[in-house]
Parts: C-alpha cells; structure tokens; sequence
C-alpha cells in the first residue's frame, strides 16, 4: 500500500495580484472591494519522483483539511468592506488567500505494516482555493 502523508510547517496570506487587490484609507473612512475583480495567488510545487503534484495536493487536502492548488486565480463572489478605526491615521484591506507551506512525504507499507518513507519529500507553497479578507494598520 501506498500513502502520502502532508506536513504543514507554516501558513501565512499572501496579497493577490491584480488591479484594486488593496485599497487604503483614512480613520474613519469605510474601505471595500468589489466582487467584480479578477485575483491571482500563485504557489509551488516542487515535485519528486515519488511524489507527483496530483498525489501531493491530494494529501494535503486530506491531511492538513483544506482545498489547494498551485495557483487560485478567479473572480471573487464576496466583497469585502472594513471600516479604518478613527484612532488609526491609515488602513488598509487586501484580498488574497492563506497559503500553505510544508511538504509531502511517500510511504510504502511493508509485509509488517509498517510505512516506511520512498524517495524524497516534495516541497509545497500553494495557495487555498478561497478568497480571504484582511486589514492591517498601515500608519
């Protein structure tokens, strides 16, 4: 039996590309993002000889729980709006998505049931295939 096996060792959002990605914005002013724009995250993949990429964005979505792909690219179906707190003399929105960071590990069973790892692992940095909203304070 085979089985690859995911290791999550970081997740960090990472801004879309694309027009109008972020606006910013005086305290007190109300910022938003249309729905009507077209984003882009992109990732890696470093695939191995044991480990193809379909194999590994497989694993990881059973592993670590979310959907990914090497890239997410797409209209957003949400917009987001976020109001700057009066007390912060700039916000800013930004619309991208979490990217995972870690690899994935092949694993051969053998006549004792036991895995033991094949080859070596693959490397990934790929984006989840939904869309996320974040505000920081850009004074």
């Amino acid at each position: 039996m085979v089985r690859y096996k995911a290791s999550d060792s970081s997740k960090t959002f990472t801004q879309a590309s694309g027009a109008n990605s972020a606006v910013t914005g005086q305290g007190g002013v109300t910022l938003s993002i249309s729905r009507s724009t077209t984003f882009t995250v992109s990732g890696t993949f470093t695939s191995t000889t044991g480990v193809t990429v379909s194999a590994g964005l497989a694993a990881i979505k059973e592993d670590i729980g979310v959907s990914v792909g090497v890239s997410h690219s797409g209209t957003s179906t949400s917009s987001g709006s976020w109001t700057v707190p009066s007390n912060w003399s700039y916000g800013r929105l930004e619309i991208g998505s979490l990217k995972h960071r870690g690899t994935v590990q092949k694993y051969i069973e053998n006549t004792q049931c036991a895995l033991n790892a094949s080859g070596s692992a693959a490397i990934y940095n790929v984006p989840e295939t939904g869309w996320t909203f974040v505000h920081v304070n850009a004074s």
